[in-house]
């Protein structure tokens, strides 16, 4: 066999077995970053409370009733990363986007990722029935992962409904 022949075999061989391996692609909404903003009645401590996924990095702004503003950033595990686009990913947000629910008081939720952006009111109000238990599993979710007290971020009065 020619020696060029045998050569660019090999080559071809290398390419094949090393240059080929499995990967696993991320789904659409992991390929970006996640902005997640909850803000509630200015009486409620950390009545504001921003996080920011971006690739490994979380970012936690709280803004308290007092107009100070706490942030605090750090790395994830790839636990925590995949678990959170887990979360992400259950969500129907086509269901999200059409709720259309309106009140006086409560919380509003923010959510940015994939060049998507949804605004929900209140869903604690009627969770079920909205289906939007999937928004808050994201958030209790976040919550830990971020250490905020989950009491500190509730609002401690029903909403209202208009």
């Amino acid at each position: 066999m020619n020696p060029w022949k045998q050569v660019c075999a090999l080559i071809a061989l290398t390419v094949l077995l090393f240059g080929c391996k499995e990967t696993e692609v991320p789904s659409e909404v992991s390929q970006g970053q996640l902005v997640f903003r909850v803000i509630n009645s200015l009486a409620i401590p950390n009545h504001e409370v921003g996080i920011e996924i971006s690739r490994d990095q979380i970012t936690v702004t709280r803004h308290d009733n007092n107009k100070k503003t706490i942030e605090s950033s750090g790395l994830l595990s790839p636990e925590e990363l995949a678990s959170i686009w887990r979360a992400v990913d259950s969500i129907d947000w086509k269901n999200v986007d059409e709720d259309d629910v309106l009140g006086l008081g409560g919380t509003s939720y923010f959510v940015r990722f994939s060049e998507r952006e949804y605004e929900v009111w209140t869903p604690e109000n009627d969770t079920e029935a909205r289906g939007l238990s999937s928004l808050l599993e994201l958030k209790s979710l976040l919550w830990t992962i971020a250490k905020i007290p989950i009491g500190e971020q509730d609002s401690a009065h029903q909403p209202t409904t208009r």
